[in-house]
């Protein structure tokens, strides 16, 4: 029984080598599918990063054109105020010089009676 037991050891050990083998390849498929998994969570991750980027420029360009609407509306808003306070300038140069012309007409009137005085002196 000896060569029986040998045998029956050697075959038991081939039977240990062969699921051991099997084993390790079960392994290396699940390492490969990872590797590829990763892979492709790598490629995901990537691809999420350049869509932030754009998202960012994109927000960057959003916040500039809400600076330059804002920019925009003071400036109308600076200009309109720009445009009542020379109207309301100019409104009161004109009654000025309204007042003025009335003045060097009462002047002139003044300064013909004055001369009418002086002739009848």
């Amino acid at each position: 029984m000896g060569k029986k037991d040998r045998h029956e050891k050697k075959l038991q050990v081939y039977n240990e080598l062969q699921k051991n083998e099997e084993e390790r390849l079960e392994v290396i498929k699940e390492i490969e599918k990872n590797e590829l998994a990763f892979d492709e969570f790598h490629d995901v991750m990537l691809k999420g990063k350049q869509l932030l980027d754009e998202l960012s420029h994109f927000w960057r360009g959003v916040e500039a054109s809400a600076f330059l609407n804002d920019t925009e509306d003071t400036l109308f808003e600076t200009t309109r105020e720009a445009e009542k306070a020379f109207q309301e300038e100019r409104e009161c140069l004109e009654n000025e010089k309204k007042i003025l012309y009335e003045q060097e007409l009462a002047l002139n009137k003044q300064y013909a009676q004055l001369r009418a005085n002086k002739e009848a002196l």
